[in-house]
């Protein structure tokens, strides 16, 4: 009975994960993949997250009058509220693709120059985003060959927060956007450290273009995020998300 039950279930599970959104889906995978005692039960799990991943793994769409050829990226790589594609082929191959964005994003993305186009397709709100030149700080040239170096590793660390933090104040003073949201995926850098680049303004503040934001919370969050790279312990969990009338952080302006 039980091997002609588990295919049943099996079918009416697959047909619920096209409709569920991406961030929900892969939690309670996890959450069954973790806890079930069971093997047969983790392995449904595992090969709902494989058949979701092949059903949605590719999509053409057209913004206007141009056509993307898309790609689905890994789970590992997707963000915490929208599905992310890599661009493959044409003049913008390499560039990423983000769908179902809020107009905050959108607006955000093009107020700082990485935003190639935004529209809708089949009714879903999509946004196209310039490839960084940057790379996550621990696949710098700088930082890996001293990485072994404790005292290095934490010199290298700090440098990087303060070209970071210097670099969001610099676009929150000149554009009017706040990135606040500065964990290791989001700061990029060259290979000298030199010079940093943001990515993924989903959690941006609109701010007076002009003023200069006190940045001093932001920067402890930073450091928090980037300390777990000089040691083996897992990365601390992002901040916590924002309650109807609370901010996560106090900024002040002078």
């Amino acid at each position: 009975m039980r091997f002609v039950i588990l295919p049943v279930i099996f079918s009416c599970l697959a047909l619920l994960v096209s409709s569920a959104p991406v961030s929900e889906f892969y939690r309670a995978r996890e959450i069954i993949a973790r806890s079930a005692p069971n093997p047969v039960a983790r392995e449904l799990a595992h090969a709902l997250l494989t058949l979701y991943e092949r059903t949605t793994s590719d999509a053409t769409i057209k913004l206007g009058t141009e056509e993307f050829k898309l790609k689905k990226l890994p789970a590992g790589e997707q963000g915490e509220s929208s599905e992310v594609f890599q661009v493959e082929s044409g003049p913008h191959a390499g560039a990423f693709a983000k769908k179902k964005v809020t107009e905050q994003e959108i607006e955000a993305t093009k107020a700082v120059g990485e935003a190639i186009t935004s529209g809708k397709d089949e009714g879903v709100s999509w946004l196209i985003i310039k490839k960084s030149p940057g790379k996550e700080l621990d696949k710098t040239t700088k930082f890996a060959a001293d990485k072994a170096n404790a005292a290095k590793c934490k010199e290298h660390v700090a440098e990087a927060v303060k070209v970071g933090i210097k670099k969001i104040g610099e676009i929150a003073h000149s554009k009017g956007w706040l990135h606040d949201d500065p964990h290791v995926h989001n700061i990029l850098f060259d290979d000298h450290l030199t010079e940093a680049h943001l990515i993924d303004w989903g959690k941006a503040k609109k701010v007076a273009v002009g003023s200069t934001p006190n940045l001093s919370s932001l920067q402890a969050v930073m450091e928090q995020q980037f300390a777990h790279l000089c040691r083996s312990a897992a990365p601390p969990p992002p901040p916590p998300k924002k309650k109807v009338g609370k901010r996560a952080y106090d900024f002040e302006y002078y």
